[in-house]
């Protein structure tokens, strides 16, 4: 039976036996997949569930899209990273405020920034100086993205949950 929309558009979505929010979502995934078979990073998880606790309370839950260790070339721990993806932004809207929010206590608690992967900015050519700027990571993964078609509907109507 088929999700309904919801509020954004987006439609859930169904690859290699794992579901994700939407389509955005579920090409990232690939991508990290990817880069992890590559050796460029390490312990890929998706849909991570942290409890939100300030002074000791427990004041909400969050789940986090993506988290992954960071390899150098060597193979070497870089940094732990957890990133979120967003298809876009509406910045008055209570939802916004509230990921925001969510991401601010996950850094209060873990010392991680949680990064927002907008699919937008992904896709956007980088100058050379940007380009040098990024990891080797998100330097593959952007490529990646460039290059990727773009696409308004799933692959393939099995797809679609």
């Amino acid at each position: 039976m088929p999700f309904k929309r919801n509020k954004y558009k987006n439609t859930r979505v169904k690859v290699d036996g794992h579901s994700f929010h939407s389509q955005w979502e579920a090409d990232y995934w690939l991508l990290l997949v990817e880069a992890q078979r590559d050796g460029l990073i390490d312990r890929l998880e998706k849909q991570v569930r942290y409890d939100l606790i300030v002074s000791g309370v427990k004041v909400g839950r969050s789940i986090i899209d993506f988290r992954f260790i960071e390899l150098n070339e060597d193979g070497a721990t870089v940094r732990y990273r957890l990133q979120d993806t967003k298809g876009y932004i509406e910045t008055s809207s209570p939802n916004t405020q509230l990921w925001k929010l969510k991401h601010k206590i996950i850094h209060a608690m873990s010392g991680l920034e949680v990064d927002v992967i907008l699919k937008k900015e992904m896709r956007r050519t980088l100058t050379d100086e940007e380009n040098k700027s990024l990891s080797p990571v998100d330097r593959s993964l952007r490529a990646k993205l460039v290059a990727m078609p773009a696409r308004r509907k799933p692959r393939r109507e099995a797809d679609i949950l």
